[in-house]
C-alpha cells in the first residue's frame, strides 16, 4: 500500500522531464496557433455534478470549441501517457480508494509537420477501477485549456486556477491538512458538500490558498464575527454566495 506521504517523491519524476519541446522547424506552426487562437472564445461549462452542487467543463466542451478551429488551420492534438504514479490506496469501509496522477505530452501538430509540444498533470481518485481513467481525462482537459489558452466563461478566477494544475505550477495541500480544516468545520456545523460547493471542486483537489482562505471563513465564523450562512448554503445559491464573497 502507498501511502499520501509518497505524492512528493512521486511528482518529482515529473518535475525532473523536460517541461517544452518542439520541432527543429516552428515558423509554420506558431504561426498557424497564433491565428487559430485569435478565433477561439470561452468555453461553456455543461457538466453539472449534482451530487456535490457544482458546475464544469467537460473534456467534451474543449475539443467541440476547438477542434473545428485547429482544423481550419492546418492544426490537430495529439497526446500520450509519459508517467503514471501511484499517489495512495486507502481503505474506505469495505472497498478500497485509489488516487493516481498522470503525465500526458500534448503535442500541437501543423499539417507541414512541425509540432509544439508541452505536458499537463492530472490527479483522479476512485474507489472502483475509474482512478487512472479520471487521471488521464483531467489530464487531457486541462492540458488543451492550458496549450490554447482556453478559459471558461463564467468564472476566470476559477480558470486561472486550472491551468496552474494543469501546469504544475500550484501548491496542492496534503490530506492531513485537508482533513483538519473539515474537522474544524464540522464544529461550526459546516459538512464536506458545503465546502465542496464553496471552493467548486472535491476537497481533495483543494489548494493551499484555498486552505488558508477557508481558515480565515473559519476564524471569522468561530469567533462570531460572521455566520455560516454569510458563506455557506446547502443550496442552489451557494455558488451566488461564493462569488458576492469573493
Amino acid at each position: 500500500m502507498q501511502e499520501a506521504s509518497n505524492i512528493t517523491e512521486g511528482t518529482a519524476a515529473f518535475e525532473a522531464e523536460e517541461p517544452f519541446r518542439t520541432s527543429e522547424q516552428t515558423d509554420q506552426v506558431f504561426a498557424a496557433l497564433v491565428t487559430a487562437q485569435e478565433e477561439m472564445r470561452g468555453i461553456e461549462k455543461t457538466g453539472r455534478n449534482e451530487h456535490q452542487r457544482y458546475d464544469y467543463a467537460k473534456l467534451e466542451d474543449y475539443v467541440r470549441a476547438s477542434r473545428p478551429i485547429l482544423a481550419k488551420y492546418g492544426l490537430a492534438i495529439t497526446k500520450s501517457v509519459c508517467g503514471l504514479h501511484t499517489l495512495f490506496v486507502k481503505p474506505k469501509a469495505d472497498k478500497t480508494e485509489t488516487r493516481v496522477v498522470v503525465r500526458l505530452a500534448i503535442r500541437i501538430i501543423h499539417k507541414s509537420g512541425q509540432w509544439v509540444q508541452a505536458y499537463s498533470i492530472g490527479e483522479g481518485g476512485d474507489l472502483g477501477d475509474k482512478a487512472v481513467y479520471k487521471s488521464f481525462t483531467g489530464a487531457r482537459k486541462y492540458g488543451i485549456a492550458a496549450a490554447l489558452n482556453l478559459a471558461t466563461t463564467d468564472d476566470p478566477e476559477a480558470d486561472e486556477e486550472y491551468a496552474k494544475r494543469a501546469m504544475g505550477t500550484v501548491d496542492m495541500a496534503d490530506v492531513a491538512t485537508i482533513e483538519s480544516l473539515k474537522n474544524a468545520f464540522a464544529k461550526v456545523q459546516v459538512t464536506e458538500p458545503m465546502i465542496e460547493s464553496y471552493i467548486g471542486h472535491p476537497v481533495v483537489n483543494m489548494t493551499l490558498g484555498e486552505v488558508e482562505k477557508l481558515r480565515g471563513i473559519f476564524g471569522s465564523i468561530n469567533s462570531g464575527k460572521s455566520k455560516v450562512a454569510d458563506y455557506f448554503t446547502e443550496g442552489a445559491d451557494a455558488r451566488g454566495k461564493k462569488k458576492a464573497a469573493a
